[in-house]
């Protein structure tokens, strides 16, 4: 119980980082809470199931909003969204390795390998507690497994990061391996009884445990993260990435380029959380001036759906270029940006399927970002700070292996 308040009064202090500012590190306190409510190491282990039906149950609100949000905004959540997100990532997010950004480049070109990602992320969503519910042994430690894998994926492909914070609590499966590894029966009905047991056993902390799962059940089917001031963290129906997406359809249009390593730790999240024409949480040109490295954003708002104008201050609506940055943009990469804004904007809706016509998109992104590095800081300041920033990056290599499962 100590940890589940501490962690509000020792994350509710940190700035919104790269590693924990989204949604990363919202399944820690919940955990913390079901373990509480246990029974300890001497009775069963009926807090462990609750904990992979609460997990399982994000899951499915986060496929269900998926569905739901694509629906209301009149667009099919498939292999253009994730295509545009892969994108995006590339602008803020690029992979220090060349075969991950070639990667990258291989799946974008191909509009199959899109939507077999897309609706594979779907069914992962949509199966996974069910699986968990009625799979036995086995179901439980291929949902870890496979869930383990698809952050794994969600990390390479977009540089967000849940292994420090998310996946530690896949060791809930571990039991169900061992069971496994000591050849007990693959398909038991074990969830039911192991509930029914923990319920003879301690039935107040079941009970208050089974409540804080029916919240959970609550948020989720009423989508309370999708209305405005109705958020209540860190009870979620996890909407991450629920917004339907094509490049080449007329939609909001934005990307952020910047020297630092928003893979790794330490970094104030711009890239998702702020940007200078939001209305909740705008950061104006004098904010940027602290930053420790070279930032810019720029966005097309020629076309902005009416579910998303909220998010955007009136006078930026309707505008085909709009670019702020912590340095003197050059014309030529000025001139770059808006010819990528003209080339997007007279394809047509179908172009995400042509290998050529992304390729051609993933030229300019890298042409923008040479032309970017070409530019000075504009403050010693500023440049002293993101080489004191780099150089306390330098570790030994086994010790930055090791930052790979660490904040």
């Amino acid at each position: 119980f100590a940890s589940f308040g501490l962690y509000f009064l020792y994350f509710g202090q940190l700035f919104c980082e790269s590693k924990h500012g989204g949604h990363g590190a919202l399944l820690l306190p919940s955990v913390l809470l079901l373990l509480a409510l246990s029974g300890g190491p001497q009775g069963s282990p009926w807090s462990l199931v609750f904990i992979k039906l609460f997990l399982g149950v994000i899951y499915f609100a986060g496929a269900v909003s998926k569905v739901v949000v694509a629906g209301v905004f009149g667009r099919p959540w498939l292999g253009s969204t994730m295509q545009a997100y892969i994108v995006d990532a590339m602008w803020s997010r690029p992979h220090w390795s060349c075969l991950v950004r070639a990667l990258q480049r291989f799946l974008l070109q191909r509009w199959y390998l899109c939507t077999i990602l897309a609706v594979s992320g779907l069914a992962f969503e949509f199966a996974w507690l069910p699986m968990v519910m009625f799979g036995g042994r086995l179901g439980s430690v291929l949902a870890g497994a496979i869930a383990f894998s698809f952050h794994l994926g969600v990390d390479l492909l977009q540089g967000l990061d849940f292994k420090p914070f998310w996946c530690p609590v896949f060791w809930v499966f571990l039991p169900d391996v061992q069971a496994l590894w000591h050849g007990q029966d693959v398909l038991p009905d074990q969830i039911w009884p192991i509930l029914a047991q923990g319920f003879a056993e301690e039935p107040c902390r079941w009970l208050m445990s089974a409540t804080y799962l029916l919240l959970q059940v609550v948020v989720a089917i009423r989508f309370m993260d999708c209305w405005e001031g109705m958020e209540c963290l860190p009870l979620t129906c996890c909407p991450m990435f629920a917004v339907p997406r094509n490049l080449f359809d007329d939609e909001l249009r934005a990307g952020v380029i910047t020297d630092l390593d928003l893979r790794g730790g330490g970094y104030v999240d711009f890239a998702y959380n702020f940007f200078p024409w939001s209305t909740e949480l705008p950061l104006s040109a004098s904010d940027l001036q602290h930053m420790p490295g070279r930032v810019l954003f720029w966005m097309s708002s020629l076309h902005c759906d009416e579910n998303m104008k909220r998010f955007l201050k009136p006078e930026y609506l309707n505008k085909e270029l709009l670019i702020c940055a912590n340095f003197d943009v050059s014309p030529a990469l000025h001139d770059k940006l808006l010819q990528l804004v003209r080339f997007l904007e007279q394809a047509h809706p179908n172009d995400w399927t042509d290998g050529a016509m992304i390729g051609e998109v993933a030229n300019l992104q890298v042409e923008c970002r040479s032309l970017f590095k070409e530019h000075t800081f504009t403050t010693k300041d500023s440049q002293d700070a993101f080489e004191g920033l780099q150089a306390t990056k330098k570790v030994p290599d086994l010790l930055n292996w090791m930052t790979f499962f660490t904040p």
